[in-house]
């Protein structure tokens, strides 16, 4: 009876411990089961969630870079009010590549506050910032990832193109005459999407250029390199610099048969047939223009503002005379020898420069944003530099050979274009 009984009691102990082992296996198991989804969770998160996550910082990136660009070229049209002009620019910008002041926080700040450009009044910085929903993170507690980008824009000194035809559409916006060969050492750009045609070269010249590039269509025989065609419009490099005012009226004097101009408003149109005239360095306000026929004229560190409202005041340099004028090497109107009224109407048969022999040159930027320019370039031997950017023009001239150079690192026009810095 005895054995009995410890037979019963060692079968119990039995028992009992078999049924603490199976249930601390079963706690292992569990909790090797809750790791492994936790581990699958966190991967899954991590690849879907951070794929996610990335694909919206790329979206982000993209869209804080156009908002930047976009506020470049704002400042290159002289429009540098933050709110009112520069931010709504990027925030379209910003807005059409998915990110607007409703679904992100975009901060503009002009100068940048950050970055290698800190400070510098011709750049802005423009960042993103929005939070971006988990899924499988969220499981994990974290419902959210804040997604930033930023970028920074602005403009740089660029003298890439030296003749440039602004006209959006006219037929013959560029147009070299007669049968010089132009040399250009830069680039040429025709804004004209004229289709027959935007840029021409009738007669037996020819063009050789750095680059020539057409918006529109092209006839040209002989140019070199062949014209690009289908070349999107380029922003006047000069539409942010500003229109002088004259202090003071000008004057002029006469001993024997020099006359001697002073800077200043001229309120009647100056008038050249002959003798020797000299214009004193400075800037010179022309109410309705100048007309020389002949003599001697020179001029240097002088700049010409024609106002000319009606659209029939030119500045018309006939082949006539000796001309040799330069363009201000400093200041408010650094590297402009010719600078037309960018209201003055569109009227025929425009402004013309031409050159009396092969000492005469004009040095400095020739610019008549809204009317045309008959222009004769340099003789082959002149070293100076000149820019001729206008509505529309066309470039003749009796020099076999004729020249036109870019500006110089110095002493050239503020002209700018956009640049995305980082």
């Amino acid at each position: 009876m005895k054995r009995s009984n410890k037979l019963t009691d060692r079968f119990a102990d039995r028992v009992a411990n078999s049924g603490r082992g199976l249930t601390g296996r079963s706690g292992q198991t569990m909790i090797l089961l809750a790791l492994t989804v936790t581990a699958v969770l966190t991967v899954s998160g991590l690849i879907l969630d951070g794929g996610m996550i990335y694909f919206e910082k790329r979206r982000m990136q993209a869209a804080v870079d156009a908002g930047a660009f976009g506020g470049s070229h704002e400042l290159r049209r002289g429009r540098r009010d933050l709110e009112s002009q520069v931010r709504p620019a990027v925030v379209n910008d910003t807005t059409l590549n998915g990110f607007s002041d409703s679904n992100s926080t975009i901060v503009v700040s002009l100068p940048p506050i950050s970055g290698t450009a800190i400070g510098d009044t011709n750049f802005l910085e423009v960042s993103i910032e929005r939070a971006v929903p988990t899924t499988f993170l969220r499981m994990l507690g974290v419902t959210a990832s804040t997604v930033r980008a930023r970028a920074v824009a602005g403009l740089k000194a660029d003298v890439d193109a030296c003749v440039i035809a602004l006209d959006p559409d006219d037929s013959d916006a560029l147009k070299v005459n007669g049968n010089p060969n132009l040399t250009v050492n830069c680039g040429v750009m025709v804004n004209s999407a004229a289709a027959s045609y935007a840029f021409r070269t009738p007669g037996g010249g020819c063009v050789d250029a750095t680059w020539i590039g057409v918006t529109g269509g092209f006839s040209a025989n002989c140019a070199s390199p062949p014209p690009m065609p289908e070349v999107p419009p380029i922003v006047d490099p000069l539409i942010s610099l500003a229109a002088p005012t004259a202090s003071g009226s000008g004057s002029k004097s006469t001993s024997g048969n020099v006359t001697t101009y002073t800077p200043g408003y001229y309120h009647h149109q100056i008038q050249i047939t002959g003798d020797t005239h000299i214009f004193q360095p400075g800037e010179y306000v022309l109410r309705r223009g100048m007309k020389v026929t002949g003599g001697t004229v020179d001029g240097q560190g002088v700049s010409f503002y024609n106002i000319n409202s009606s659209g029939n005041n030119f500045i018309d340099i006939g082949a006539n005379a000796t001309v040799t004028l330069a363009a201000p090497e400093s200041g408010d109107m650094q590297g402009m020898l010719f600078y037309g009224n960018r209201d003055s109407p569109d009227r025929s048969p425009g402004n013309k420069l031409a050159r009396g022999n092969e000492t005469s040159y004009f040095k400095g930027v020739v610019y008549f944003p809204s009317q045309h320019i008959d222009f004769a370039g340099n003789p082959e031997t002149a070293i100076h530099w000149t820019m001729v950017i206008a509505n529309t023009i066309d470039i003749s001239g009796t020099a076999a050979v004729q020249v036109i150079n870019p500006p110089p690192g110095e002493g050239g026009p503020p002209v700018y274009s956009s640049l995305m810095l980082e």
